[in-house]
């Protein structure tokens, strides 16, 4: 971890909430009625509404059927699945009510099983993944919206000490995602060890200079200088704090 690495924690964190709450849709209140197969980390929801949506996924499926645990486990986990795909799979799918159970359950305590992780695929494609490194399978919630960052990215400049927020990674969908409009909602399961991943396109463009402080982040440039970075990334998709971002070097050219 660099020296910034405490600061583009708690940034990357705020911004995971300003992606839920910060597009102007308003949070829903949830039953406190909850539960799931033995060994999956669920309990009931806390208050905290700043990761909910508040459509409910496309097609409707039976609420109920979801929270007694009768979802096709089998056809949402394995050890290395693809989020981004499970997310479109009508076998996964859930309501918003019960994606916020699942992740006010690992709010309370299970979310810090999971370990943030990612790779270069190619120049500009990034691979981010989760890690259950706990002893039990987690049940994870997916949320999506097209209008809505599912990773957030920033870039530092160990060099000349600078950090930049850069626009949003492209996150690459399925073909069944192709065209949505509504938002979705999954539930899949990590067995331990497990891997959950998503594959994004990276972009130079830059929204915002974080530091050194400038109003409104306004001295940033418009892109990324050509040079060597450390990227930090975090995914938003699975709806739960997964602690820190993930970390690596990257070459602009």
């Amino acid at each position: 971890m660099t020296r910034w690495s405490w600061v583009l924690s708690f940034l990357l964190v705020s911004t995971a909430s300003c992606a839920r709450t910060c597009s102007g849709e308003e949070s829903t209140s949830v039953s406190p009625d909850a539960g799931g197969p033995e060994g999956i980390v669920e309990t009931p929801p806390s208050s905290d509404a700043s990761r909910g949506h508040v459509r409910d996924a496309e097609p409707a499926v039976d609420e109920a059927r979801v929270v007694d645990g009768a979802a096709d486990d089998k056809a949402c986990t394995g050890a290395e699945i693809d989020l981004a795909a499970l997310l479109f799979d009508r076998r996964c799918a859930i309501g918003s009510s019960a994606a916020k159970r699942l992740s006010a359950a690992l709010e309370d305590g299970g979310g810090r099983q999971l370990r943030q992780e990612a790779k270069l695929v190619s120049a500009d494609r990034v691979e981010v993944r989760l890690v259950n490194e706990g002893m039990a399978p987690i049940a994870l919630p997916l949320s999506w919206h097209p209008k809505i960052a599912t990773l957030t990215a920033l870039a530092e400049d160990e060099a000349h000490r600078t950090i930049d927020e850069l626009e949003p990674p492209r996150l690459e969908l399925p073909d069944s995602g192709a065209g949505q409009s509504g938002a979705r909602f999954a539930r899949v399961v990590l067995p331990p060890k497990g891997v959950g991943f998503v594959r994004a396109t990276l972009a130079t463009v830059v929204t915002k200079r974080i530091a050194p402080a400038c109003e409104a982040g306004s001295c940033a440039p418009p892109k990324l200088a050509p040079g060597k970075y450390v990227l930090h990334v975090g995914e938003l998709l699975a709806d739960v704090e997964a602690g820190a971002p993930a970390e690596l070097s990257w070459t602009v050219h």
